[in-house]
């Protein structure tokens, strides 16, 4: 049995039955795994008639290297007695944990720990997954929220609720996690806010310069058992004393001012998404209700009411025949940005990996430079987005008689926005979409690469297809194969390969959300390149042989790596 170099850390109070379940299952990670923590330290501050309970239950367990501090009853709280625990931690990392825990066997904590090592990471959270008893087979996983803070005044939060990828750099996470000791230790837990101390913790995290991110591979079980025994309002007096107003559980210092959080953030007098218990069941309610078919003219009535506003807000737009000029007058490149994209900034991946509707799981370095892409648009690559209004949508009537665009923008305009230039001029994302088709000559669009050398980069396996009554008209073709699944994970590689190409060559890109790091990248050094996407396939679908561009996703097999 080998050492894990890694101790939990246990605050518990008055919950002896949820110790020895999470003792019990520590026991049983050992055994399952073949390996011994260092150390297990348990704080607490319990009534005498805990404190001797909790001490049987530690006698129950003596295979472990278990090390209990007892202190007078409740005098310390919950910061305050992570911090007397902190003190104590011999390991370089340690394992925060709650008294309501248990281990989950499934969970392979060293190649977690590697994982923070490797990365450099202060702080590595992971999730907790709810179940009902020891013996629940199912478990619903807590709601994840990861809080990406845009400045050092905390004005601005970029929110990520449904997603929770393998990895992710976040500023706020859970409060489950996998911490280097000397790091935390810097910063301590906040023991002037006892209450709810989650996010006022990580945020002087980030004031310290510590770097935190999330991973979908560190999980716990959860199984809250209350003493009912216990007289839980003498504890809460204690406590009440540190709230401010009603609803606020902390403020932070800064040098802008005093700013007060509640449940999960609201910074500033700005209005943040929080998952309060009542806003979910009435959001749930309303979300049936809409569902419903009485509610589809309803619907459609405020919805289109809704779009007209945000329409009004939306950044200008080309046609795509102005946007056809730019790319054969002045040689811009082209990166088109629409739902995908924006999804995976908000750390939202593409299909799951190794599914078969796998298209670009989601990637942390991926989403930065997508981020940085917008942020810092250059003048040798164009910046593309869809228009608001699609004069040739393809998927009409996705819901309640709204196309699939209008629907799209309904719920994610309003947290969108922020990555959008009202002061930039866009270019067209429908140039590659059947609109083009439908609005431009055919000429127009192949005086693109008429007589020139084309290099295709496209994916191993995909819906790419090279369609000679489109591009008939080069000098020379050549193709790049790469990964037609997540094909960032070898954006190296394919740099690499595209710049033994002179910069003479007309880069076509068609590998998803990487392709538009390519040709922002490409453009930099001479190239033109282009974002073209499902192109070929929607010049097949103006001309009535092909139904809809984006089917049968990896199922054409001309095109193998070996090319």
């Amino acid at each position: 049995m080998k050492t894990l170099a890694l101790t939990p850390l246990i605050k518990t109070f008055v919950r002896p039955q949820c110790l020895d379940n999470l003792l019990h299952s520590i026991q049983e990670y050992q055994t399952a795994w073949d390996v011994q923590f260092a150390d297990i330290l348990i704080i607490d501050d319990s009534d005498d008639e805990h404190k001797a309970l909790n001490n049987s239950v530690i006698d129950k367990y003596p295979s472990l290297n278990i090390s209990l501090k007892q202190y007078e009853f409740n005098s310390l709280g919950l910061s305050k007695g992570r911090n007397e625990g902190l003190k104590d931690v011999s390991t370089e990392h340690f394992l925060l944990c709650d008294d309501d825990f248990v281990f989950d066997v499934n969970c392979d904590l060293g190649h977690v720990l590697q994982m923070a090592i490797a990365n450099g990471i202060d702080i590595l959270s992971g999730h907790y997954r709810n179940i009902k008893s020891l013996e629940s087979e199912s478990y619903k996983r807590a709601n994840w929220l990861g809080f990406i803070i845009e400045n050092d005044e905390f004005d601005i939060c970029n929110i990520y609720e449904n997603s929770f990828p393998e990895f992710m750099y976040c500023d706020i996470a859970q409060n489950f996690f996998i911490g280097n000791t000397s790091s935390v230790k810097l910063v301590g837990f906040p023991e002037d806010l006892p209450l709810n101390e989650h996010n006022i913790f990580f945020l002087r995290c980030k004031q310290q310069g510590l770097k935190v991110a999330s991973t979908s591979k560190l999980y716990t079980k959860h199984l809250h058992l209350r003493n009912t025994n216990f007289d839980y309002d003498k504890y809460r007096m204690r406590v009440v004393e540190h709230k401010n107003t009603k609803k606020v559980l902390g403020t932070l210092t800064t040098e802008t001012g005093i700013h007060k959080f509640n449940d999960y953030i609201n910074v500033s007098g700005e209005k943040f998404y929080s998952p309060l218990w009542l806003k979910n069941i009435l959001r749930q309610k309303i979300k049936r209700v809409m569902k419903s078919k009485y509610a589809s003219p309803v619907a459609y009535f405020l919805g289109k009411l809704k779009l007209k506003k945000y329409e009004a807000e939306y950044p200008s737009v080309l046609s795509t025949s102005a946007t056809l000029d730019k790319i054969i007058l002045e040689k811009k490149s082209v990166a088109r940005i629409g739902d995908g994209e924006l999804k995976l900034i908000q750390g939202i991946g593409l299909g799951e990996k190794g599914d078969r509707a796998e298209y670009q799981v989601f990637d942390a370095l991926l989403a930065k430079k997508l981020k940085h892409i917008i942020d810092n648009p250059i003048d040798e690559c164009l910046l593309c987005i869809i228009p608001f209004r699609l004069g040739h949508d393809d998927i009409k009537n996705y819901a309640k008689g709204l196309s699939y665009w209008e629907n799209f923008w309904l719920s994610a305009w309003p947290g969108a926005k922020q990555y959008y230039d009202s002061n930039y001029l866009y270019g067209n994302a429908c140039i590659s979409r059947i609109d083009c088709f439908k609005e431009n000559a055919l000429h127009k669009i192949k005086s693109i690469w008429q007589g020139r050398k084309a290099l295709f980069v496209v994916g191993e396996d995909s819906h790419w297809v090279d369609e000679p009554r489109l591009f008939g008209n080069v000098q020379q073709a050549q193709h790049i194969v790469v990964n037609g699944r997540s094909s960032f994970s070898s954006y190296d590689q394919t740099l690499s390969a595209i710049r033994e190409y002179d910069t003479s060559w007309l880069v076509l890109l068609a590998i998803g959300p990487t392709s538009k790091v390519l040709a922002y990248e490409l453009s930099k050094l001479g190239y033109q390149a282009l974002d073209i996407g499902h192109m070929p396939n929607c010049y097949l679908q103006s001309i009535g042989e092909r139904d809809s561009p984006e089917i049968e996703h990896f199922n054409n097999k001309q095109y193998k790596r070996n090319k």
